[in-house]
């Protein structure tokens, strides 16, 4: 995923991105979201800069313990992005639409509903 980060102030400035998931409809029990990546980026005034993150299946995945493995299900997710848990800034949703599976990777994030079918294993590339 991308964004566009600015500083708006007139000092030369520093902030953390974070990107946290949410399985809006979860069959297990899981957080409330999950802290998935982040990324310290550093601007001068007014500077602007786009921060990219990977998202991969693990992004979205959880551990069965049953099956030794990270799982996704098929459903809807939301991506929080802020300077921590409780200063979320942006959300975006990203919809998945296939049968449960352990799969590697996934295509880009999305911010409109798209099928999306995960690649099969061993896919090395996030879009």
């Amino acid at each position: 995923m991308s964004l566009l980060v600015k500083n708006t102030g007139e000092r030369r400035g520093a902030e953390v991105v974070q990107v946290y998931v949410h399985d809006v409809r979860a069959s297990v029990p899981r957080p409330e979201q999950e802290l998935k990546a982040f990324a310290k980026v550093e601007l001068g005034p007014s500077e602007e800069r786009e921060v990219r993150l990977e998202l991969d299946a693990r992004t979205f995945s959880y551990y069965d313990p049953a099956r030794h493995d990270w799982v996704l299900e098929p459903g809807e997710f939301e991506l929080r992005v802020g300077s921590s848990s409780r200063d979320i800034r942006l959300k975006a949703r990203w919809y998945s639409n296939h049968e449960p599976c352990v799969p590697q990777r996934l295509p880009v994030c999305e911010r409109r509903r798209r099928n999306c079918r995960a690649p099969t294993r061993g896919a090395t590339r996030a879009g």
